[in-house]
Parts: structure tokens; C-alpha cells; sequence
């Protein structure tokens, strides 16, 4: 059995990576990027300068 809250901490967890990754790689703009990713989750695995 799952602890409650379980699925809600990972996908903060998930949104607090995109966020980094993205200023990593220099951008700013943090919700076209959420945004962005939302749409295609498997983008974030090639982002620039993050492989």
C-alpha cells in the first residue's frame, strides 16, 4: 500500500526537475516551459546541455 500524498509529491518533484533543468540550459520563462513539456514530456530527457 502507497503512503497518501505519494503521487502528488512526485509529480512535484517532477515539475521542481523541468524547472531546473530549464534555467540550467538558460531560459526564464518558466511557465512556457511547463507549458512546453507538458505537451511532450520526453523532451525534457534531450534538453540541451542536460545529456
Amino acid at each position: 500500500m502507497r503512503e497518501p500524498g505519494t503521487a502528488s509529491r512526485a509529480m512535484a518533484a517532477l515539475r521542481r526537475l523541468v524547472i531546473g533543468a530549464r534555467r540550467l540550459v538558460g531560459r526564464t520563462d518558466i511557465a512556457a516551459g511547463l507549458r512546453h513539456h507538458a505537451g511532450n514530456p520526453a523532451y525534457l530527457l534531450t534538453t540541451p546541455g542536460i545529456t
